[in-house]
């Protein structure tokens, strides 16, 4: 960050609000206007039952828990939205900011990760506890994307729209009831005194996620929205209603010939484990041009795309011939983690 900056601010967390699990209507909240966001933190924590009368666990879904989040939203002004995905595509995003991300692993603290799966006729009661980090700050270090709250012309909704209990597995015999709730945090930064020493109010860091349909095997052309940078393109692929790594070879494109990257899906997953320190889920393949050496960390922009300089930018995936596809369940789940030049907002 700028020395200015750093010398003239104080980096402040603290629990904001608790909202109820609700999966019959959207439950929202205002961020307070004051300071500079960096970070939204959203854990879930609650308890669920499952009852059958022969049954001793459940198959989760493949996207559980995560997917009790249909839909995270962070609205400016009740418009441009600088957060909104699925809550499956808001934890991609988190896995392939850190190294070795363990906050999907089971550990000694239920209140970190929990995600019981057993059944009772009687009715047994799992942990469940969760958590997503919606940051508006691109990472740790650099200070783009740090949201001005404590002016009258910005204001900020956080919105969650939940799934019922079912979505949390595949058994669709399994009486289930889910109690919980969501804890709500804020990191800000205080505002400098001095405006010279105010970080670069003029980008905005967005994450959004799309669907394009996976039409049939062999070469499927998505073609990508312009007018922003993008620093990461992660997909998600769902082949006959699953997640599916069958991407034979996947390639980037702009100005229609132009193609800085074309690998292999097998290839896609070796350089995921070498930069993330981890495998990603089924169906993950990442483009990541903001990774020089540490993931979310790059010295520079060398290889963003600034999409505004360019007359296309497609994604093209080959599904292998023989792949099962099924009926209007196919389909490329893309986040696209990007930034957004505007004119800044002042105190």
């Amino acid at each position: 960050m700028p020395n200015g900056f750093n010398n003239s601010t104080r980096q402040n967390i603290r629990n904001y609000t608790t909202l109820p699990y609700n999966p019959a209507a959207p439950v929202s909240v205002d961020i307070a206007r004051v300071g500079l966001l960096a970070k939204i933190y959203l854990r879930f924590k609650g308890s669920l039952t499952a009852q059958h009368a022969s049954k001793t666990t459940f198959t989760p879904a493949q996207t559980a828990p995560y997917n009790l989040i249909q839909r995270v939203q962070a609205n400016l002004n009740s418009g441009v939205s600088i957060w909104n995905t699925s809550g499956f595509g808001a934890y991609l995003q988190n896995v392939t900011n850190k190294l070795g991300y363990n906050l999907d692993q089971d550990g000694a603290s239920s209140e970190v990760y929990a995600f019981g799966n057993a059944v009772s006729a009687a009715g047994a009661v799992n942990p469940l506890a969760f958590s997503l980090c919606l940051n508006t700050m691109i990472n740790d270090k650099n200070p783009i994307g740090l949201l001005m709250l404590q002016n009258d012309a910005t204001a900020l909704t956080l919105q969650i729209e939940a799934a019922a209990a079912a979505a949390l597995m595949t058994d669709t015999d399994v009486t289930t009831t889910l109690t919980g709730s969501w804890d709500i945090a804020t990191e800000i930064f205080g505002i400098p005194i001095d405006p010279a020493d105010y970080p670069p109010l003029n980008r905005v860091h967005q994450v959004l996620e799309q669907s394009f349909p996976i039409n049939s095997v062999g070469d499927n052309r998505q073609v990508l929205p312009r007018g922003v940078t993008y620093r990461r393109l992660i997909n998600s692929l769902v082949l006959n209603g699953a997640l599916s790594d069958a991407a034979e070879t996947m390639r980037l494109v702009y100005n229609l010939s132009s193609t800085p990257y074309q690998i292999s899906g097998g290839l896609a997953k070796v350089i995921q484990r070498e930069r993330y320190g981890r495998d990603l889920p089924a169906g993950s393949f990442v483009w990541d041009m903001f990774y020089q050496g540490f993931p979310n960390v790059g010295a520079d922009m060398r290889d963003l795309i600034d999409s505004s300089q360019i007359s296309d930018l497609s994604q093209f995936m080959i599904i292998p011939q023989g792949t099962l596809l099924g009926a209007n369940n196919n389909m490329v789940n893309m986040v696209f983690d990007q930034i957004l030049n505007v004119a800044p907002v002042g105190r």
